[in-house]
């Protein structure tokens, strides 16, 4: 397994979730609702193929020899869960699923698609460890996403 130093920026985070493992400042929540004529099958392949294309979504980090290093999980695979209730109860969720990650035994993104009576609502919640907010929605939702779910 190759594995590599954190950068100077990713150390300052690092070690902050280290020492206050409660903390969620660092998860980046990210909602998008979308109509009923959305197939939710077809969103969780997408979802799944981005993941599985996109090494840094699988960055997984340990200590070696009393250092932290990161490294691609090329096993890990993405569990993307699935979940139906009403808006209001969907709501609810969105506000209360901000949880803290396990930075050293589990994979540092959580997708949901939610299914209302009215629409489709995917959460995402990515670690700011390995993305920021701009990669994310440039890279993942606006570009990867959009083509994985056309198919391309």
């Amino acid at each position: 397994m190759t594995t590599y130093p954190l950068t100077q920026p990713q150390l300052g985070i690092y070690f902050e979730c280290v020492q206050h493992p409660e903390i969620t400042e660092y998860n980046q929540p990210f909602v998008a609702h979308l109509p009923k004529t959305i197939d939710p099958d077809r969103l969780e392949r997408a979802l799944k193929t981005v993941y599985n294309a996109r090494p840094e979504l699988r960055t997984r980090y340990i200590l070696q020899d009393g250092e932290p290093r990161q490294y691609v999980g090329e096993k890990d695979t993405l569990e993307v869960k699935r979940l139906t209730m009403t808006e209001a109860e969907a709501e609810e969720f969105v506000k209360n699923s901000v949880t803290p990650f396990d930075i050293y035994n589990e994979v540092l993104c959580r997708f949901w698609i939610i299914e209302t009576p009215k629409e489709y609502v995917i959460l995402t919640q990515i670690h700011h460890l390995f993305a920021d907010g701009m990669s994310l929605v440039m890279g993942f939702a606006t570009r990867d996403f959009t083509l994985a779910y056309k198919g391309e």
